[in-house]
């Protein structure tokens, strides 16, 4: 979580040109032009005690980049200056000041980052809600009396039109993703807890774990993107692991604890039993069905099984992000619909992990 203290640019009441035109949002663009131009973007960054940046979580910074071309001002969780809140299940957590929501995920049981609770608003904090990932996390604002538009999505689904992986040959035949708490210690390599059985490989298996952590680096986010890119199928527990495979076209399935082996779920109707990110946000998009795979975390997979699994179910899905584009609250560098968005010259180079 980034850390509780203001950063220097939030006290700097240093004042940009006027006439430049940040947001349409008066809020948001005397913000951006009190801090000279660099958004106020709130998200799970790097730390002193996790020097590593978490892929999901950095897609939010990466995306709203590569939209506005501005540099960023990290903002904390519970600062008191307005902020920008995007990609990650990081709704619950936010207290003080004003926070724009674009394609944030809500967790309804969870408050102020605490497990088995409710999402409940903290006092004195307001909410401007442009998109979310998906209507569970709209019923958890509704609930609330928040305003709440049915605009929906995860900006993590648009990264092929920012890096398309072509030229990406896809060399192994599955590529596992584990989420972050399955590791034994934050770590690049995929380092698993010992009990976490069900990721252990026999000599000759063609399987590939992926840990979501990486390096802090630009060029460390695109290694971790064609090391994903470079499967021919992919089993996730982490979400954005799934979803961008999906969104890339890579057949996938969620590796999941309820179940065992392949089973399809009906999205609305098993939504349970789905990772409730999963469902949020596959609920919002419209995909019907998700395949997923069920492996108890004590007992070793059949990886074959899951190969054959993949190919036999895996359903391509495709959906039109064109709301959640519109919904952007801030001014774009180019028209974010085109299929292919243009990286500008030494782009991620100013970019905060």
């Amino acid at each position: 979580m980034p850390p509780s203290d203001a950063t220097p640019l939030e006290t700097d009441s240093v004042s940009a040109p006027a006439a430049t035109v940040y947001s349409t949002y008066p809020d948001l663009q005397a913000e951006i032009t009190r801090l000279k131009g660099q958004i106020p973007l709130t998200w799970v960054r790097s730390t002193q005690r996790i020097p590593f940046a978490n892929f999901g979580d950095a897609l939010g910074p990466v995306m709203v980049s590569a939209l506005t071309g501005l540099p960023m001002a990290p903002r904390a969780f519970n600062s008191k200056f307005l902020r920008l809140a995007t990609i990650g299940t990081i709704g619950q957590a936010q207290s003080n000041g004003t926070v724009h929501f674009w394609g944030t995920g809500i967790d309804a049981k969870r408050t102020l980052g605490e497990e088995n609770g409710r999402f409940t608003t903290p006092p004195d904090t307001s909410y401007v809600i442009h998109a979310l990932r998906g209507p569970k996390s709209r019923a958890a604002a509704l609930a609330n009396g928040l305003h709440a538009p049915p605009v929906y999505g995860d900006p993590g689904w648009l990264l092929p039109r920012l890096m398309p992986g072509e030229g990406i040959a896809r060399t192994k035949e599955l590529g596992v993703i584990p989420h972050i708490s399955e590791l034994a210690e934050p770590n690049v390599e995929g380092l698993m807890r010992a009990e976490m059985k069900r990721y252990l490989m026999g000599q000759g298996d063609p399987v590939k774990i992926i840990s979501t952590y990486h390096e802090p680096s630009m060029a460390a986010f695109r290694a971790k993107l064609e090391d994903i890119l470079s499967c021919k199928r992919v089993v996730s527990a982490s979400f954005h692991g799934l979803i961008l495979a999906d969104a890339y076209g890579i057949p996938c399935a969620l590796l999941s604890r309820n179940g065992r082996g392949a089973w399809v779920a009906d999205t609305a109707a098993d939504a349970e039993k789905l990772d409730h990110r999963v469902a949020d946000f596959y609920l919002g998009a419209g995909r019907k069905s998700v395949l997923v795979y069920g492996q108890p975390i004590e007992e070793r997979t059949d990886w074959s099984d899951v190969i054959r699994a993949i190919d036999s179910h895996y359903q391509p899905f495709s959906w039109s992000p064109d709301p959640l584009i519109e919904s952007f609250p801030l001014k774009t560098l180019f028209d974010a619909h085109q299929a292919r968005w243009p990286q500008r010259e030494g782009f991620g180079d100013d970019l905060i992990w």
